[in-house]
């Protein structure tokens, strides 16, 4: 059940992030990757082997062409 709801069976691209933990981070990611046409299939995050005061985040993006790959990792 876990495979299926990450979206790891599918086709894709993820991406992984180590990001402050905050109760309110101040990431526009998801909101850049509609700008690129993408569509968000699934955001995990995660403590484990994250530093001190951090996590890390996953998201699984399907329907993005991967030419643009570039420009959505330096907008984000």
């Amino acid at each position: 059940m876990i495979i299926s709801l990450t979206g790891i069976g599918e086709k894709g691209i993820q991406f992984a992030f180590c990001l402050e933990d905050r109760r309110a981070p101040s990431w526009k990611w998801p909101r850049s990757s509609a700008a690129f046409g993408g569509r968000i299939a699934s955001i995990l995050t995660s403590y484990e082997k994250a530093p001190e005061g951090y996590r890390n985040v996953y998201i699984r993006m399907y329907s993005i062409d991967r030419i643009k790959l570039e420009a959505l990792k330096i907008r984000a």
